[in-house]
């Protein structure tokens, strides 16, 4: 609205724009003859001003997944140009917009709580409830799935200690209803807009065995290996199509490794003294786990997940390697070999069948 208002086209209406925030800020303005421009900021208000005795015409501004309403206009995420310009503009160092555009998956609420030195501004309201955020935090090591996925669903209920797939999309769907909900979904996948913002902000509430179970998940999300390898090198390419594919989607792979990447770094002062878990030693333990022993077809399994694996633990990655390249046919060079036939491209994993 203020960058609307901004324009020399309604640069008159600025100062009649009113944000009413209470109820009580409502009941003062309803009966004022003033051409004033109401902008309501929660359902109290709306029901407040649909009340009224005489009709009101007022903005209503929803967060982007309410699903009960169509909306007039609809703000989408600031692309990657928009978010680097306008931090530029503030003298961000190049190197620290990166982290920031990554760290807020470029939601501008998300930015606010990360740049804020205040308590109040960068601990969201829904990190406050303990069972909300015993909810959010298995959703949030996840990153991403394919809800209609029955290996993600069965992995996530699991990680989440849900009865059943059907409750997960419950708690989601509740979730989602939040005020500035952590949240998004598209189409057929959910996700976490930043996994790193939904921990630091819940990790006081995670507990050991929900710690536990993740780091289960993310051995048996990893370790699986690609069946279109089992394929004549010719047709690997071709392996989603002909019913080839992972129980897990790549969605959730690579979101499972993103979060123990995150958890090598910051993992151990979340909640190590707390809970008593080394997790650089345990993630470090699950990489070598999922690299040894070392052979060209469980590196090429890894796909996009090996360079967040060399992230997530570093000196047992390049230990690995060096010891891969170690003797009469190191393994490692068998990623050196070059393909049978002249295909350029592989269908992705998330290809439907």
């Amino acid at each position: 609205m203020a960058g609307v208002l901004e324009h020399d086209e309604f640069h008159r209406c600025k100062d009649l724009a009113v944000v009413l925030k209470s109820d009580r800020a409502a009941v003062r303005v309803v009966n004022s003859l003033a051409p004033l421009i109401l902008v309501s900021s929660s359902r109290s208000v709306e029901r407040e001003l649909a009340t009224a005795t005489r009709p009101i015409r007022h903005v209503i501004c929803r967060a982007s997944n309410s699903v009960d309403l169509r909306p007039d206009i609809r703000l989408a995420q600031v692309d990657r140009g928009a978010f680097t310009d306008a931090l530029e503009c503030m003298s961000v160092a190049p190197a620290c917009i990166e982290r920031l555009a990554r760290e807020a998956g470029r939601s501008l609420k998300i930015l606010r709580r990360r740049l804020s030195r205040s308590t109040a501004i960068g601990q969201p309201v829904w990190a406050r409830d303990h069972l909300q955020s015993l909810v959010l935090i298995p959703l949030s090591l996840a990153g991403a799935w394919r809800f209609q996925s029955d290996g993600d669903n069965k992995a996530l209920a699991f990680s989440s200690a849900r009865p059943d797939p059907e409750a997960l999309e419950t708690d989601f769907s509740e979730l989602a209803q939040l005020e500035d909900s952590p949240e998004w979904s598209d189409r057929e996948f959910r996700g976490v807009t930043s996994v790193l913002d939904a921990l630091s902000a819940t990790a006081r509430w995670a507990t050991s065995q929900l710690l536990d179970r993740f780091f289960r998940l993310s051995a048996n999300v990893l370790s699986q290996s690609d069946p279109a390898l089992e394929l004549p090198e010719t047709q690997q390419w071709d392996g989603p199509r002909r019913g080839r594919v992972r129980a897990h989607f790549e969605a959730l792979r690579k979101g499972v490794s993103e979060s123990l990447a995150i958890l090598a770094v910051h993992g151990n002062r979340w909640f190590g003294d707390r809970l008593g878990i080394d997790a650089v030693r345990e993630i470090a333990a699950a990489v070598r786990s999922l690299m040894t022993p070392l052979r060209p077809e469980s590196l090429v399994s890894l796909g996009e997940c090996l360079p967040l694996s060399a992230e997530a633990a570093p000196d047992d990655f390049l230990q690995i390697v060096e010891d891969g390249l170690k003797g009469d046919s190191p393994p490692v060079l068998g990623l050196l070999e070059p393909l049978q036939a002249d295909v350029s491209f592989r269908l992705p994993s998330e290809f439907p069948v």
